[in-house]
């Protein structure tokens, strides 16, 4: 008896701890929802052919990778923006470490001012750009929305680059516009590049939808080759008449991947000896940098020969692509020099880069290039503790939501490590706001002196 107690005590104990595995790999799984819109049967405006098609087959894709999809075909400004509201308020409830993902195929304007509108069904009642501003989905409520919601990772897809559907529009710009700033945790792919138009396709699908259908469904790609892979097929397929454009805030989408990981069948091999290295000041990775795409004015100032150019905060000796806007031109600069920030210029050309790009002073380019990561730079600077959250968290201008960071009190030396919740505006006068308890854990006032710097 006591034998076969013990058989079951050990089995018994074996379920549990087999239960006990399996919930914590679970709890460290990021939850995946996504929100796809597909609008076709427009009025007012002409009809697509594959919108629809597009958002049931995205949601297929979606849902073989895990996510939990909500989807809206031929949707009024109504459902569209509830169904946005929605997918904030599932992300809030949601892990941390939350993916989302946003797709929407149908019309898309750019209005005179450079904002994004995503257009309901109903087009009929959008007679004039301040109408378009109230009864179109604007792509910044959904990036705000779901920077608001605070979690890792939030894709947003847009194959909406097609011709202006609207007569009143003079703008004569085709498509949408890049985005001029993203929220942390962000990454926006457009079907074409700004002044292109999108392939409607036909087939089933749209002809950028087509080709991210099946890198989505390849197993073993990361969250960036299935964008960079897409941008490849839909040019190629195109012979460059088609151009998708990849904006990232994100530094992690090299290693984020939506369903199965790639597996080896390489044999293990036998440690080898650690030989000894010399000190380098290089990084030794580029997790101190990330991708990030720009646009803005351009000027021709420098007075070097070569193409270079000096930027704000791209890495100095870093490389960038930067591509006229208005004739498609491109080169690749290397940036050697700094520009004071400004609303009115995002980079200053040598001679030879400008020339190259037949670009005149002012005016406007796309860049592609390297910033430093906002999470491994090191800030001394005035703190505040205006935050009304519990636990050891703070707001920050531009350190990921979720990542951690340590904060020293310069004056006792006293050091904690947070939380990045929240946001706060850029200013000169404070680099964090801390909760209660951050504040009490570093007897620090508010207005003390910190210093904020990487957490490991």
């Amino acid at each position: 008896m006591k034998r076969l107690f013990h058989s079951f005590l050990v089995v018994f104990l074996a379920i549990l701890s087999s239960a006990g595995l399996f919930a914590q790999q679970n709890v460290s799984a990021p939850q995946k929802f996504a929100l796809v819109i597909g609008n076709s049967n427009y009025s007012g405006i002409s009809k697509l052919t594959n919108p629809v098609n597009d958002a049931n087959d995205m949601a297929v894709a979606l849902q073989g990778l895990g996510f939990n999809v909500d989807k809206v075909l031929d949707g009024d400004l109504e459902q569209m923006e509830n169904a946005v509201t929605n997918l904030k308020r599932k992300l809030i409830g949601a892990s941390r470490n939350s993916y989302g993902f946003f797709f929407y195929a149908g019309h898309g304007v750019q209005a005179s001012d450079g904002q994004n509108y995503l257009i309901p069904l109903q087009a009929n009642n959008i007679q004039n750009e301040t109408h378009l501003r109230v009864r179109a989905v604007s792509l910044q409520f959904v990036l705000d929305s779901l920077r608001e919601a605070g979690n890792e990772l939030n894709m947003i897809v847009l194959d909406a680059c097609r011709d202006n559907p609207f007569g009143w529009n003079r703008s004569g710009t085709r498509g949408l516009s890049l985005v001029s700033y993203l929220p942390s945790g962000s990454i926006v792919m457009y079907a074409a590049a700004s002044g292109q138009k999108a392939d409607d396709g036909s087939g089933r699908n749209g002809l950028f939808t087509s080709h991210l259908l099946n890198n989505l469904k390849t197993t073993g790609l990361s969250v960036y080759e299935i964008f960079d892979k897409t941008m490849g097929d839909v040019k190629k397929a195109t012979g460059g008449m088609q151009d998708p454009e990849l904006s990232l805030r994100f530094s992690g989408a090299n290693s984020v991947y939506l369903g199965q990981r790639p597996t080896s069948n390489v044999p293990a091999q036998p440690a080898q000896p650690v030989q000894p290295q010399q000190a380098t000041t290089q990084p030794s990775s580029t997790a101190n940098t990330m991708i990030i795409t720009q646009r803005g004015l351009a000027t021709q100032e420098m007075q070097i020969e070569g193409l270079s150019a000096a930027h704000s905060n791209m890495v100095i000796g870093s490389k960038a692509r930067v591509t006229n806007v208005a004739n498609g031109k491109e080169v690749e600069v290397t940036i050697t020099g700094r520009i004071s920030p400004s609303a009115t210029r995002v980079i200053d050309l040598s001679r030879d880069a400008a020339q190259a790009l037949n670009l005149n002073s002012g005016d406007p380019v796309i860049i592609n290039g390297k910033y430093p990561n906002p999470n491994s730079i090191t800030q001394r600077g005035m703190a505040t503790q205006e935050m009304q959250t519990d636990g050891l968290s703070a707001a920050h201008s531009n350190r990921f939501i979720g990542s951690k960071a340590r904060v020293t009190n310069v004056a006792n030396g006293k050091e904690v490590v947070v939380t990045i919740t929240g946001r706060i505006t850029p200013s000169i006068d404070r680099i964090i706001d801390l909760s209660p308890d951050a504040a009490k854990a570093l007897d620090l006032g508010s207005g003390g002196q910190v210093i904020v710097s990487p957490s490991e």
